[in-house]
Parts: structure tokens; C-alpha cells; sequence
């Protein structure tokens, strides 16, 4: 239920951040060259709101839509150089005091919770205007036809009977233990008529799998998947929502999700090289380059998820497939303040199937409008999630058709006039990457927490903050003590990267040992790994697990010992050793 809370304040002390924020001030200037004012206005409440607004408005200058924002005195000199020189460098650092509080975590207050919901609804509503418009439409237009082909050839081989379920790694609801994940207990009407329980849920034979059901009595027929709007903690601005499945629906969501995935990286589909879904480095790439030469914009979509609807996934996929990719998604969610309404979109995030289904749909629907626009068949698309990159020349076009789509571009968040250009994580201007660092919180009492923070450390010690990584790695060793030093940046787990030679390691002989069977120095670190609980196969759903799981790695062997399931939120440090660079 939606309650008023205060924001937690305990990982979050204002006194640590604006001693970091002091130590990061004095590395910008000593990089930069240029001397900074007194910062008189770096108030906690400046660095979470204020400092965003100024880089929003500030790269809407950039893109020739918004005036130039007013700095504080003692940014002003920094803003000087960079508006006389262009220089990215320049940007990057004034980026990095803009946004370094910006994703600090906060609980979220009751009014953000009951602003977010009320997002939510609204969007479940606009969905179903767009539907009744689109359902009133006898002969869909070229768009829609073409984009619909589009899909076609990427999904038309697809058996979507021969599914690999699995579980996914975030909660289920209602929620239980992750051991008893594929304890199924409920038989829901959609999901039986194409994956039937005793099939695809049980693995057992059908008498077994009844006998199984008379000795628990537990397993229920359900008409209706529902699932719960969850609200997860992001920053100041407010939640993330999520909508969380049943177990027995995300067990088939998954198994869905790995066929169509193969069938769009496949080298027969159309998008074959122009979608992904573990590599986000090609839009990465093409966001650092065009930065430069303006060839492609990048495009942002407000609340992606949350706008398609389910008329048009069944128009573009076509019934057979609709009806597959649709049987195990939620008809209902029951609301933070606990009302259950009819979901009109067809999956907002928290389904595993939304990303590959609405990464599809957008390429789709933009090689779509290019083509209807401009006669043009572009294949020069590049899709991750909602982040959408392809020629600035076609832009009209494509925008044309998400819009018609129900669908809204995030306007503050897509650059295609002037030199800067944002898209999975990178943030470029004029050829240089001018991506900031984020510090998302101070808690250095858990191992997570520490993790983070290290993380962040040597991230900022690579990009030459040393100052505020020093004070980074202090509160880490405040509470953990002493880290051990390597030079390798690659490495995992709690340590302080120093870029040094192996002469410096040296000095540290009880952190540093040669290994004769591998022949390479390593340096001695605390790697962070996750705590397992050991489960004997005594029950029929472990036993399925463990099959399932050999199938997954592709092992032919049988497992002679039970299952071992990791525990959530729960880490634990142990010792290691890292590679010399």
C-alpha cells in the first residue's frame, strides 16, 4: 500500500557527499586548469535537483532548443571556457559537477508514490484511446503493413512449442524463497491451452504429475494472471515501476524470450546486427561518432514499455505468435494502493518478454515510417531497448510513425542538431566522451555498499579524480580496513587500483606472489560472492531444476548432489588473487 515515508537518510549523509563533492571540485580544477570561485551554493538539496535541471537545460542549449542557463559564480569560469573553446573536455567536467549526486538512491516519499501511480494510469488510459482509434481503422496504413512484414521475416520460423523455461533473477509474486521458484501452484487458463502444466511447468508424465497434485493439494486453476506494481527505490526525482509476475508466468516468459531473441540475432532476420541485447556498445559507438559527424541521431521514448499496446504487438506479431508470446503475460495488476485494474498495455517492465517484443516493434516501426516518408528502404537502424539510433535525415519519418504508434520521443533526451548525442550509457560531444561519473550512495557498512563504492573509486582514479577516489576508498576501508592494491582495472571484488608497475607491487610482499604452475605475478584482493543455499533432490521440482539447469550448460553429465540456489540480497567476502597488468 502506498504510506508516507520520510527519505532514508541513513547511506545517504549529507556531510560525507559534500566532503566528497569538495575533493571532487579540486580534481576538476587541477585537470581543467581553470580556477573555480568558492562553491558558496553546493548545498546538499543543489547537488540532488538543482545541478540536473542546469545540465537538462544545458544540452537543450547544446541542440539549438532551450537558452543558455544561468551558472552559479563559481562554475561560471569553467562554462567560459567551454562556450569559447567547444572543447568536450571542458563539458565532461562540467558534466561531472552537474550530475555526480544525480542517481543517489532514495525511498520514495508519498507523494512521489502516488505521482508515479498516477503516471502509470494515466498511460493505461492513453493506450486505450489508441486502441479504439486503431481498432476503427479498416485498412492499416502502409506504415503498419511494412512493419508488420518487417517482424514477419524475423519471426516466422520460430516453433514456439519448444521452449526452455527458467526463472528469472528478480522476485516473483506472490513471492516465495528462490528454492521453491518451481514449486508451481497455480494452473492458469491461458497459459495451459498452449503450454500445458504437465508439459512444459511439471516435466513429468501426466499421471505423475496428478498424483503429485493429489499428495500436495496445493495446485489451483486461475482465470486471470495478476501481478503487483512494485515501486523500486531510483533517485530524488521519484520510483522505478515494476510490474511483478507469478512464477509460473515468468517461468514461460522466459523460455519465450530465449526464441525470440535467437530468432532476431539470427542472420537470417532483417535486424541481424541491428539489435541487441547484450552488447550495447555498437549503439555506444555510433552515439560517440555521430556525435561528430551528425550522421545519426539518438532518440529516447518517454514510458516505452508502458505505450504499446496489445493491438498493435497482435497486429505487427500476427495471432499465432500473439497468442503465444501473450498467453503467460498479466491481464491485471493490483496497484500500490491495492486496487486491481485490467492492464490495456500489453506489458509494462517486469515481463521478460517486454524488451526483445518492444525492441522489435521500435526498429520495425522506424524502417517503417523511413520507408513510407521517403521511399527509402534504411536498414541503418540500431535498437537497444528504448534507446533508437538512425540517420538525422530520416528523422521526420520515423518520429512520424512512433507517434502514430501511441507512442511519445522523450524530447529533452533526443539530440540530432547540434554535436551532442546520449544512447546506452554514453554521453558524447563533438567526438569526445563526455559520460559522468555517479555516485549512488555512501554505504560502506555492507558489502554491496563497499562494492559500489570501490567500483566507483576506480573508475574515478582511470579518469584522474584521485582526490575524491582516495576518499571514496577511505570509507571502505573505514569499515572493512585495510585494501589490498592492484593494478588491474578489470578486476572484481573489494581492492584499491593504483596504476602502477609490478616494482611498486613489490613493495607489498604479503599482497603480491608469483604463481609457478601458471607463471604470472597476481596481486592478493577480497572477492564479493553470493551466499547458496544446498537443496537435496527430495522434491520433484528440485529434481526438474537440476535436469534443466544441466540443459542450460550443455552437460551431459547427471548431477549426483542437490541444487544449490543463491540466496537474494545476501553476499559474503572471501579471499583471491588478480592477475598483474
Amino acid at each position: 500500500m502506498i504510506t508516507p515515508t520520510a527519505v532514508r537518510q541513513a547511506d545517504l549523509d549529507s556531510s560525507y557527499v559534500s566532503n566528497i563533492y569538495v575533493r571532487l571540485l579540486a580534481d576538476i580544477e587541477e585537470l581543467s586548469g581553470v580556477p573555480l570561485g568558492a562553491p558558496g551554493e553546493h548545498s546538499y538539496e543543489w547537488m540532488l535537483k538543482e545541478a540536473p535541471k542546469l545540465d537538462k537545460e544545458l544540452l537543450l542549449y547544446l541542440e539549438g532548443s532551450g537558452i543558455l542557463p544561468v551558472f552559479p559564480e563559481w562554475i561560471k569560469p569553467l562554462m567560459d571556457v567551454f562556450l569559447s573553446s567547444m572543447d568536450g573536455k571542458y563539458l565532461r567536467y562540467i558534466r561531472q559537477l552537474l550530475l555526480f549526486c544525480y542517481k543517489i538512491e532514495f525511498e520514495p516519499t508519498y507523494e512521489q508514490l502516488k505521482e508515479a501511480q498516477a503516471s502509470f494510469e494515466e498511460a493505461e488510459e492513453c493506450v486505450g484511446v489508441w486502441d479504439s482509434s486503431f481498432s476503427k481503422t479498416i485498412v492499416p496504413s502502409p506504415v503498419f503493413s511494412f512493419a508488420r512484414q518487417i517482424v514477419g521475416l524475423c519471426i516466422y520460423k520460430i516453433d514456439w512449442t519448444s521452449i526452455l523455461p527458467s526463472h528469472g533473477p528478480g522476485a516473483v509474486y506472490p513471492s516465495v524463497i528462490t528454492s521453491d521458484k518451481s514449486k508451481f501452484t497455480s494452473i492458469y487458463r491461458t497459459i495451459e491451452e498452449y503450454y500445458p502444466f504437465g508439459e512444459y511447468l511439471c516435466g513429468m508424465p501426466t499421471y505423475v504429475w496428478q498424483h503429485i497434485v493429489q499428495f500436495y493439494g496445493e495446485i489451483q486453476e486461475r482465470e486471470h494472471i495478476l501481478s503487483r506494481l512494485v515501486a523500486v527505490p531510483k533517485d530524488s526525482r521519484g520510483p522505478r515501476l515494476i510490474c511483478v509476475h507469478p512464477k509460473e508466468s515468468v517461468w514461460i516468459q522466459q523460455g519465450c524470450r530465449r526464441l525470440l531473441e535467437r530468432a532476431i540475432t539470427s542472420p537470417r532476420c532483417p535486424a541481424y546486427g541491428r539489435i541487441n541485447f547484450h552488447d550495447q556498445g555498437v549503439n555506444g559507438g555510433l552515439a560517440l561518432s555521430s556525435s561528430k559527424s551528425k550522421e545519426f541521431c539518438t532518440l529516447d521514448l518517454k514510458e516505452a514499455s508502458d505505450r504499446i499496446s496489445c493491438k498493435l504487438v497482435q497486429y505487427l506479431f500476427g495471432d499465432y505468435a500473439y497468442r503465444y508470446i501473450s498467453c503467460s503475460r498479466a491481464s491485471r495488476v493490483k496497484l500500490l494502493d491495492d486496487r486491481v485494474i485490467e492492464l490495456r498495455k500489453w506489458a509494462p517492465m517486469g515481463n521478460a518478454l517486454t524488451f526483445p517484443v518492444q525492441s522489435l516493434i521500435f526498429y520495425a516501426l522506424v524502417r517503417a515510417g523511413i520507408r513510407a516518408r521517403y521511399g527509402t528502404n534504411c536498414n541503418d537502424v540500431y535498437v537497444f531497448g528504448d534507446d533508437i539510433l538512425f540517420p538525422v535525415k530520416y528523422y521526420d519519418g520515423a518520429v512520424n510513425a512512433l507517434v502514430r504508434s501511441g507512442l511519445v520521443p522523450n524530447t529533452a533526451k533526443t539530440f540530432r542538431h547540434g554535436l551532442f548525442r546520449e544512447s546506452c550509457g554514453v554521453d558524447a560531444f563533438n567526438g569526445i566522451d563526455v559520460t559522468p561519473h555517479r555516485l549512488r550512495g555512501i554505504d560502506s557498512s555492507s558489502v554491496s555498499g563497499a562494492m559500489s563504492l570501490c567500483t566507483l573509486a576506480r573508475a574515478m582514479r582511470i579518469s584522474g579524480y584521485r582526490l575524491t577516489s582516495d576518499i571514496l576508498y577511505r570509507y571502505v576501508q573505514n569499515a572493512f580496513g585495510s585494501l589490498h592494491i592492484s593494478n588491474n582495472p578489470h578486476a572484481q571484488g573489494l581492492y584499491r587500483y593504483e596504476n602502477c608497475d609490478l616494482g611498486t607491487l613489490l613493495k607489498y610482499e604479503d599482497s603480491t606472489r608469483f604463481n609457478r604452475h601458471l607463471h604470472k605475478w597476481e596481486t592478493k584482493l577480497r572477492l564479493v560472492g553470493g551466499v547458496l543455499q544446498h537443496v537435496p533432490n527430495d522434491a520433484w521440482w528440485h529434481l526438474q531444476d537440476s535436469l534443466l539447469s544441466l540443459i542450460h550448460r550443455g552437460s551431459s553429465e547427471v548431477a549426483t548432489r542437490g541444487l544449490e540456489y543463491a540466496v537474494p540480497h545476501r553476499t559474503r567476502l572471501k579471499r583471491g588473487w588478480t592477475d598483474v597488468i
